[in-house]
């Protein structure tokens, strides 16, 4: 199993591209954090 994450770290950013890149990898679990600066 592939797991994968994602990592945004301004408010202005998407993680949206991540999730489908690693989607496409082939990651059946995919994390996402958001910097809370």
């Amino acid at each position: 199993m592939k797991i994968g994450y994602a990592r945004k770290s301004t408010h202005l950013q998407d993680v949206a591209h991540q999730v489908d890149e690693l989607t496409k990898a082939g990651c059946e679990q995919i994390g996402t954090v958001a910097n809370s600066r």
